[in-house]
């Protein structure tokens, strides 16, 4: 990238793949947000399986804000799952890898427990 040019090389079905993967990410480059392996990885995911449409409703879905005004969002068609499940059901299991922030997406979807002291006897 030089300046506001990107220069694309390769076969014409490579250059392609590449046009379209950077128009999908445009929600992310043209406001100057970084763009991370994830995304890029997801937005391929997208591409190779018709999920376009999808791709977009994840990168509009902001579930939080950080302090300094950071959006958080789900990166991951998989973690929108999650998020969503979390948001439509009263309890939602979870289980995975660590790493893949089960515990931080339970607090971002402003998820609330149950406690012994909310309940009413």
């Amino acid at each position: 990238m030089r300046g506001q040019e990107l220069l694309i090389g390769g076969t014409e079905k490579q250059v392609d793949l590449c046009e379209r993967l950077v128009r999908s990410l445009k929600p992310f480059w043209s406001q100057g947000k970084p763009i991370t392996h994830t995304d890029i990885a997801t937005a391929r995911q997208a591409l190779d399986t018709d999920r376009q449409a999808e791709l977009q409703d994840l990168q509009r879905d902001v579930i939080a804000r950080t302090r300094r005004g950071e959006d958080i969002r789900a990166k991951t068609f998989r973690q929108r799952q999650y998020i969503q499940a979390i948001r439509t059901h009263d309890l939602t299991f979870c289980i995975g890898p660590a790493g893949t922030g089960k515990p931080f997406w339970r607090r971002s979807s402003r998820f609330k427990p149950c406690s012994a002291t909310s309940t009413s006897a």
